[in-house]
């Protein structure tokens, strides 16, 4: 309930939203209040506190594509100048991991921890496409919201949009959450299943022909990653 507001919630509106009494949401709030779980501003409302992001961060180092996803993907960021991230999909968001940015020559990198819905960018769409049909289903059969004009907020949309990534094995952001005039490109990084358990992408192109300059690589070094995480085309195509 803490998480999805951002305004924070009183004890009255706690106990609102889970049927119980004022006195019931009181003593749970405090008792995450003294365990430093949540904070409470001076007006009495409720939030959750940074901890929570400090054990995100733990359980995404967790995660075995994060490296060896990260040698990779530092020498591509080097040799094209251009800043990437990591990003994985729960749920119905894409939240991104980490981040690599060129600095003298070098690849630098940054923690995140912010979360995108998976259909409105591009690491999100890159792993929806290969993803199973529950998990495509999960998303289009919910009501999508319209951030931006870009934004493909329909079934028919997103479906069309979903199947032209999997054919072309890519996926491109044009401002479909935020538009900021710059594009993004992601693909996914497939198990040996052929099934996306992250995506990688190149963000901040500036033009279509930085975006299209950009592609060839970083289908690549997607192909890289993957085949590192035990997928093959070859035995994919046989498999099924």
């Amino acid at each position: 309930m803490l998480a999805a507001s951002r305004s924070g919630l009183s004890v009255t509106e706690l106990a609102e939203k889970l049927h119980t009494s004022k006195s019931t949401s009181s003593r749970l709030l405090a008792s995450l209040v003294e365990s430093g779980l949540v904070e409470r501003d001076e007006a009495h409302r409720h939030f959750l506190d940074v901890r929570f992001w400090t054990w995100g961060v733990q359980a995404a180092r967790r995660l075995p594509v994060l490296d060896i996803a990260r040698p990779h993907l530092a020498s591509v960021v080097k040799e094209w100048s251009n800043p990437a991230s990591i990003a994985v999909v729960r749920g119905d968001q894409t939240i991104y991991l980490e981040c690599l940015t060129p600095s003298n020559g070098d690849a630098m990198f940054n923690i995140l921890s912010y979360a995108v819905p998976a259909y409105a960018c591009a690491p999100g769409k890159a792993i929806l496409a290969f993803s199973s049909d529950e998990t495509k289903e999960a998303i289009l059969s919910c009501p999508l919201k319209k951030f931006t004009p870009q934004t493909l907020a329909t079934r028919e949309e997103l479906s069309r949009e979903l199947e032209t990534v999997r054919c072309q094995g890519y996926a491109i952001n044009r401002g479909e959450y935020y538009d900021n005039g710059s594009f993004a490109a992601a693909v996914p990084i497939l198990d040996h299943a052929g099934l996306a358990v992250a995506a990688v992408s190149f963000y901040g192109l500036q033009d279509e022909e930085s975006l299209q300059r950009l592609i060839p690589p970083l289908v690549e070094i997607g192909e890289v990653i993957s085949a590192s995480l035990g997928y093959g085309k070859a035995v994919r195509d046989v498999v099924g």
